[in-house]
């Protein structure tokens, strides 16, 4: 029997690596491989690779990232370092594929794949799994071990030099020569790998010092290495650049021959991390800022949510669309913290001087410049009253500023055990948060944390770490850490005072504001502590209140709610007829007053079940909601249970480029009025018992011997029909058919 302490472990788990941070940023120089890249990057190329199978939860893989990080710097352009997330859905086969069983696993591959001894079986690579110590060092030298040196001539005398025969596929075309002149025994990882690229278009030797000294007085080389190419025709030529992959690999590439960079061009060229990357696309932010009127800001005072006001003026002819993107891009990093919007004061609204707290004449005198002021939580003062910001804008100083909206006396500081153990039992049955940091006052964000979460019955506070015994008793060894404490009491008990037994969850992941917050959320749910009053949290102008979300049941009105140009629309697929209808409702218009800045409908799916079907569901999967973009032609469907915190991380999901995203070329439409006898049960072509071939009752012949004959009935008419006008070859026609037909039923069966 699963406790509600047992579903927080296992639903908060399964956030925290839903939220988590990738190991491997995108400027890792770490390749993050998918079931997709993988066999190209790793398999099809020829290149050595070492590969980590991990899991973002792992404590040892996160242990191993650094290590593996400089692994990866250390061999950019000498050998493939890349990383799979089996925790990925998407990934588990290719993870199954390669007999993955903990993590983290390091499997090296070698550089070319190996001819099979079957005939009908492709070149394939066998890679080996890593056993040698976790160090850089370690994992680097089994990597680069998987590069051949076959393809470098060793060098001894100019009797050599003067017939390299250089491993080429096309030899009517003279190949140039890399001379590498070296004073190391063996060859390096870099010389090696830059041999195998250039494979069949550059000769590549080596003449070491303890063998060529005519060479080398010929050459008057003075240090080691230097290195000298030798073109199909003309004067030699001496790199003096850096000995690093991507100048050499540019320097051999000026050599090749115009006539001999066909076959192995694709192997020839640097594996894909040191291409040029294409610039990319900055990613569009959606827009969270409320563009709000006077009237609007005068209702700001009646909320006790905070509050970050923009005012600016754009004049009759200033355009202030520039600035209002960059203004919006800022505040997204802010919306889980505080809600914010923007008010343009025309001419005619200047007049009003104490609207937003700001002389009007500064807003006109400097078009487009965003004057931002703080409404602190709770209690509004007047707006001559409000706090302003000074200094530049950037997103660090502008979230330092905003945590000023939120009071000391939100997070009282525990000191002594005794404060403690007063704390623990106010309210024994609501869970406590409490922060353990070393900062002086109580920050900013956790602050803001204790006033959204308003709405359920967690209690906050914080701990110093200067009170070792409080950390002690704790089992807090590093600060900073949020830890919930709450009591954990029998599933048949009627109540939690004054039973249970007190449990510690400290939060694992990363003490961001949005981690955080989605983590306590998840444990109010799990943990049914959530109060089923209206959703507070830092949202403006009704973003605490539901927003009245209307049912689609046109293609005008799909089209008016979410027309093609749309960022992101929100559908609710329901049952109007269901008894859960009004909460699935519910829970969409407390979404809506969430991200107002979003298109929201929902649909009575059992009419309109070709709408539902675009999307990949049947009516099994409803209640349920789908985040589309048409701009994007790319939608979200929701996993799990329908619940309020399930349809707000599907939205920021597919707002942000988060999440798993499924194409569609359009989005589905809607049938007017509904569709002609949705809604009532269709008969299936087979039942449960054709498929199986159970029977149908005693004595009665199972569908599968009923179908049998059938056939045979139907193949032994048509023989007789047929026998009288084609004689034996009719009768071997037959034959045919009847053999056809039941291979037909068999596939039924199955």
């Amino acid at each position: 029997m699963y406790t509600r302490h047992t579903l927080l472990w296992c639903f908060c788990g399964a956030l925290v690596v839903t939220q988590a941070a990738a190991l491997y940023g995108r400027k890792s120089a770490v390749q993050v491989l998918d079931a997709k890249s993988f066999d190209k990057v790793v398999l099809q190329q020829d290149v050595a690779a070492v590969v980590e199978f991990f899991a973002p939860w792992c404590g040892h893989c996160k242990s191993l990232a650094p290590t593996y990080e400089k692994v990866a710097q250390h061999l950019q352009g000498i050998a493939t370092v890349g990383a799979v997330d089996c925790d990925n859905d998407r990934n588990k086969p290719l993870c199954s594929r390669y007999q993955v069983q903990g993590f983290p696993t390091l499997k090296v591959f070698p550089a070319q794949a190996r001819q099979s001894t079957s005939t009908n079986k492709r070149p394939s690579k066998s890679p080996t799994d890593y056993q040698g110590p976790r160090t850089a060092k370690g994992i680097a030298e089994a990597a680069t071990a998987q590069i051949p040196s076959k393809y470098i001539k060793r060098i001894k005398g100019k009797a050599d030099l003067d017939h390299p025969t250089p491993p080429q596929e096309d030899t009517s075309v003279p190949a140039p020569l890399a001379l590498l002149f070296t004073d190391k025994a063996a060859s390096s990882a870099l010389y090696r790998s830059l041999s195998l690229r250039f494979l069949g278009r550059i000769a590549f030797a080596e003449a070491r010092d303890t063998d060529n000294a005519d060479l080398i007085e010929e050459y008057r080389i003075t240090k080691f290495p230097t290195l000298v190419v030798r073109p199909a025709d003309g004067d030699d030529v001496t790199y003096e650049g850096d000995l690093k992959p991507a100048p050499l690999v540019e320097f051999f590439k000026g050599f090749v021959p115009a006539g001999n960079d066909s076959s192995k061009a694709a192997a020839g060229e640097a594996p894909e991390e040191e291409k040029p990357k294409k610039a990319k696309k900055e990613p569009k932010v959606p827009d969270v800022v409320r563009n709000l009127t006077l009237s609007d800001v005068a209702g700001l005072a009646e909320m006790d949510d905070a509050f970050l006001l923009a005012s600016f003026a754009s004049g009759p002819t200033a355009d202030c669309a520039a600035e209002a993107k960059a203004f919006n891009k800022l505040a997204f990093d802010l919306q889980d913290i505080i809600g914010v919007g923007q008010v343009n004061l025309t001419e005619a609204e200047a007049r009003d001087t104490k609207a937003v707290g700001v002389d009007i004449s500064q807003l006109t005198a400097k078009p487009c410049t965003f004057h931002l002021s703080l409404l602190p939580y709770g209690e509004k003062p007047e707006p001559d009253e409000w706090a302003h910001f000074t200094g530049e804008q950037t997103a660090k100083a502008v979230q330092a500023f905003v945590s000023e909206a939120y009071p000391a006396a939100l997070v009282p500081r525990l000191a002594t055990m005794d404060s403690m153990q007063a704390f623990l039992h106010v309210e024994v049955a609501s869970p406590k948060i409490v922060l353990f940091t070393s900062k002086a006052e109580t920050p900013g964000i956790f602050r803001a944390l204790a006033a959204n979460m308003r709405n359920t019955t967690f209690l906050f506070a914080d701990v110093s770490a200067e009170s070792v015994g409080i950390l002690e008793q704790f089992g807090i060894k590093k600060v900073p850490a949020m830890a919930l404490a709450f009591l954990d009491k029998p599933d048949d008990a009627p109540g939690m005072e004054g039973g249970g037994k007190l449990r510690l969850q400290v939060y694992p992941g990363p003490l961001k504001y949005p981690l955080m917050a989605a983590y306590l959320t998840a444990a109010a749910e799990a943990l049914g502590f959530a109060e089923a009053s209206e959703e507070t949290g830092p949202g403006s102008l009704g973003s605490s209140k539901p927003k009245p979300v209307s049912q689609a049941t046109t293609t005008t009105q799909l089209v008016e709610t979410c027309p093609p140009s749309s960022s992101v629309c929100i559908f609710g697929l329901f049952d109007a007829a269901s008894q859960e209808h009004a909460a699935a409702v519910g829970m969409l218009e407390s979404a809506a007053g969430r991200h107002g800045s979003f298109s929201f409908a929902w649909v009575d799916s059992p009419t309109q079940p070709t709408f539902t079907s675009g999307f990949g569901l049947g009516q099994a999967d409803v209640p349920t909601v789908v985040a589309a973009s048409p701009k994007r032609e790319r939608y979200q469907r929701l996993k799990g249970a329908m619940s309020l915190t399930a349809i707000n991380s599907l939205i920021e999901g597919l707002a942000t480029g988060k999440g798993h995203s499924i194409p569609f070329q359009e989005l589905p439409q809607l049938v007017d009025g509904g569709e002609t006898g949705a809604g009532e049960a269709l008969e299936e072509d087979f039942d449960l018992s054709d498929i199986m071939g159970q029977e149908f009752g005693a004595g009665g012949l199972s569908s599968k011997e009923a179908r049998l004959q059938e056939i045979e009935a139907q193949l032994q008419a048509e023989e007789a029909a047929k026998k009288d006008l084609s004689g034996a070859s009719s009768q071997k026609a037959g034959k045919k058919k009847k053999r056809k037909a039941k291979k037909s039923a068999s596939k039924d069966e199955l």
